[in-house]
């Protein structure tokens, strides 16, 4: 059976067959079908797809459905995939319009087809007419110009386990350091070894061929009244206690590999398409659309000073650096636990925590260069998070 296979935004994937039409997604390694239909056949949607699309919990019948549609939206640049319902349903829903999919695309020029051909796939499952509105043409997009902070922080930026660099004008990467690997396997090492040390002290004990190691009862008496009373255990308690500690041993020590080889050790801001990108290898894991992002966050924790005679500059003590989206959660990206510089106090500083907008000029610390360097990338505001201890 032939399969076209189509790739969408949001983990999404599109299989495209001679009699069947699904829309799935990909999470954790594992792809879960969120909507199929076959050739002639209502169309069977997942519960929780349903609901988010405010679609009847009963499959959906072709003549509930006007046409397939493909269209290019420059307000978010992106191509969507959707469904135009009947007047007796769309007045039931409060829409006509039911997005299935959506294919990110800054310049209209790369997804359309694929796009289409999706559409057109699912056209002629349901059997329903298909229609494409193609992008309007824009003019060439200006090149981005991305002002670099001030030169005491020029790129790379090192942070706690995480490097800033530059790649491309509008490319940045956070990549973890070498070092952070190394600790884990040593970890790992120092486990195996701990498991070979439990291991033979209790073979040992069983070979050697003298007495079990033997443990002592309690027994706590006052004025020759008996208060505790435990009786020893077995002589093979602490044969039996070293065969569990060696298991333990080992299973920290494959626990803390697979953490090691399956995390994160790159992410991609990527200033083009507008994105975040938690990447392993060249595969991307997980992409944050900057559309779905308020702001970036430079987090710090600093010193409180006297108000009355005010220093010329106080400690920041460790630092943040966040993604801030649209629904007021945070993504975090990384942090700096020692920070060596200061920070001026100026007629504006107090001794209240604040936000406030991060600029070059306040830029006097590795997480202010890292957060202004992310956020110019991505078009979004740079905010500066201060909070007192």
């Amino acid at each position: 059976m032939i399969s076209d296979r189509i790739s969408a935004g949001g983990n999404l994937l599109i299989d495209a067959e001679q009699t069947r039409w699904r829309l799935l997604i990909h999470s954790g390694g594992v792809e879960r079908v969120l909507l199929e239909v076959e050739s002639g056949q209502p169309m069977r949607a997942t519960p929780t797809f349903a609901a988010d699309r405010r679609l009847p919990e009963a499959p959906l019948l072709p003549d509930q459905i006007d046409r397939v549609a493909v269209g290019w939206s420059s307000s978010d640049e992106a191509w969507h995939l959707g469904l135009v319902l009947m007047p007796v349903l769309a007045a039931e829903r409060g829409s006509r319009w039911v997005e299935l999919a959506h294919f990110p695309d800054q310049q209209a020029a790369l997804y359309g087809e694929s796009a289409g051909r999706a559409g057109e796939k699912l056209a002629a499952q349901i059997n329903r007419p298909f229609t494409f509105v193609p992008a309007k043409p824009a003019p060439p997009p200006q090149p981005v110009e991305i002002p670099a902070p001030p030169l005491n922080y020029p790129l790379p930026i090192k942070l706690s386990g995480w490097t800033l660099i530059q790649r491309a004008p509008a490319q940045f990467d956070l990549v973890r350091a070498p070092s952070w690997g190394r600790v884990r396997l040593l970890r790992v090492l120092w486990y195996v070894i701990l498991a070979g040390v439990f291991l033979l002290l209790s073979v040992s004990s069983l070979t050697s061929g003298i007495a079990l190691p033997r443990m002592s009862g309690i027994n706590i008496e006052v004025s020759g009244q008996t208060f505790v009373d435990i009786p020893a255990p077995p002589p093979e308690t602490l044969v039996i206690a070293g065969f569990v500690c060696a298991v333990l041993m080992i299973v920290m020590a494959l626990i803390t590999l697979v953490r090691t080889f399956r995390a994160i050790k790159r992410l991609n801001i990527d200033g083009e398409m507008r994105q975040v990108r938690e990447m392993r290898g060249r595969r991307p894991v997980r992409s944050i659309p900057a559309s779905q992002l308020e702001s970036v966050y430079a987090s710090l924790i600093v010193s409180k000073f006297n108000e009355r005679r005010p220093p010329v500059s106080r400690r920041a003590h460790y630092g943040e650096l966040a993604l801030r989206t649209k629904d007021g959660t945070y993504e975090h990206l990384a942090n700096l636990n020692s920070i060596e510089d200061v920070i001026p106090v100026t007629e504006t500083s107090s001794n209240q925590d604040q936000v406030a907008p991060l600029t070059t000029h306040s830029v006097h610390t590795p997480i202010h260069a890292a957060a202004l360097y992310v956020a110019r990338a991505l078009d979004l505001p740079a905010r500066l998070d201060l909070r007192m201890r």
